[in-house]
């Protein structure tokens, strides 16, 4: 298989890497063990910075000449940093709708990758787009995601989100992975849109996980969710998608997303707390839709919940014992917003085992590409910077499909893999 690297002979390595304590090596997340690998790929997640996003907000760019903020001079960096990292799968965030198909389609279609876009709804310009090896997968569905929708207070907002199933061109490993990939609302204290956005996105993941169950319940499908997902670390929506579950009534929605810094004095005003159903005559407490009449009547105040046990790759501490951070704006910002969150165990029930089957099989993040130090960044600048094209950090994991079997059977190195670089 012709490598990524290889096929962009054009573009050097980012010159950042060369900097002491901006290299973004790998980093071990979970050791390898005697469990036989089936398959071995990389997901990255990435916002790239809309132009859009520059020209309404110049106070967080003031510090860059005009030409750096250029986007023909940012694309080619973007493009260095794809071609050294080299994802499998890649999930964008702030892509303009008129940079998806002269930029991102054409020159990453051109190196092996297929995609698919959603702009954001209202005639705002930008929006999340996923692309993936087509060497290494094939499309089973592409599922974009509405956030707006009309006669729901906590849905108001254009946001978006973008769901594909991509299986295995490979019959002998019958595997399938859910990529998930959103943006969600930027304000820092409003925090019920970003649980109502992050629960409805749930639901239509669950919805397509379960279709896809009924239609293969031969294969193992495992689910991995990406994006700018703007909240912090240990926060209340943090540990939703973490501990499956929320009590959100009572809550001071400025504090959900854990992004809000200035406390109130006193007792927080009472349209601050949140009292009401959150997605009332839309989903459950268990976030799926509603298919009855009578499922809408739920007695009293219940718990959020959702079915998916997520761990996050990034443990959100440095190596030197800071806070690990994604972003780092001109105003002072450090913080992580952007995540890579996944499914250790199937969707689907495990197969029986049977001679020339897998049997049970898991996903295993077996490492991730070291975040830029929030030292670092301070020494080097605010992002982005002459050699850094946006004011995120390109967040990449590496996973492997895992058998629980003990033999070592004529499946192995018969699937798709990609190798780890250092």
């Amino acid at each position: 298989m012709t490598s990524f690297r290889a096929a962009v002979p054009r573009l050097a390595p980012p010159p950042y890497l060369f900097y002491p304590g901006l290299e973004r090596r790998w980093k071990t997340v979970v050791e390898a063990n005697s469990d036989v690998s089936l398959a071995t790929f990389t997901v990255a997640t990435y916002n790239v910075l809309s132009d859009e996003q520059i020209r309404l907000n110049p106070n967080l760019y003031r510090h860059l000449p005009p030409w750096v903020l250029s986007w023909e001079y940012r694309f080619r960096h973007l493009l260095q940093e794809i071609a050294y990292f080299k994802p499998d799968i890649v999930c964008f965030q702030e892509i303009d709708n008129n940079h998806y198909n002269t930029y991102f389609e054409r020159h990453l279609g051109s190196q092996g990758y297929e995609g698919c876009y959603k702009r954001r709804t209202g005639e705002k310009p930008d929006g999340c787009a996923i692309f993936w090896n087509r060497r290494l997968f094939e499309r089973h569905l592409v599922h974009p995601v509405e956030f707006k929708r009309d006669g729901i207070a906590t849905l108001d907002r254009d946001n978006v989100g973008l769901i594909s199933i991509l299986t295995t061109p490979t019959t002998h490993h019958r595997h399938a992975l859910c990529i998930v990939n959103t943006h969600l609302l930027y304000n820092e204290k409003r925090g019920e849109i970003k649980l109502a956005q992050l629960a409805l996105l749930l639901a239509e993941t669950d919805r397509a996980c379960s279709h896809f169950r009924r239609t293969h319940p031969d294969r193992h499908l495992f689910t991995i969710l990406c994006g700018d997902l703007n909240l912090m670390p240990f926060s209340g929506i943090y540990n939703f998608i973490h501990r499956q579950r929320i009590d959100y009534h009572g809550a001071n929605r400025t504090m959900l997303s854990g992004q809000s810094r200035r406390a109130s004095s006193g007792e927080p005003k009472s349209s601050y707390i949140l009292s009401s159903p959150l997605l009332p005559k839309l989903l459950t407490s268990d976030c799926k839709f509603i298919e009855k009449e009578e499922e809408e009547e739920e007695k009293g105040p219940r718990p959020l919940v959702h079915s998916f046990p997520f761990v996050s790759v990034y443990g959100h501490v440095s190596e030197r014992g800071n806070p690990e951070v994604t972003t780092y704006l001109l105003k002072g910002t450090q913080e992580t917003v952007d995540y890579i969150f996944y499914t250790p165990h199937s969707f689907s029930p495990p197969l029986p085992r049977r001679p020339g089957n897998e049997g049970e099989c898991y996903l295993r993040a077996n490492a991730k590409r070291a975040l830029i130090d929030r030292d670092a960044l301070r020494y080097h600048g605010y992002l982005p910077n002459v050699y850094m094209p946006s004011d995120h950090q390109l967040l990449q994991a590496q996973f492997s499909i895992v058998s629980r079997r003990t033999y070592r059977g004529r499946g192995r190195g018969r699937g798709w893999s990609r190798k780890r670089d250092t």
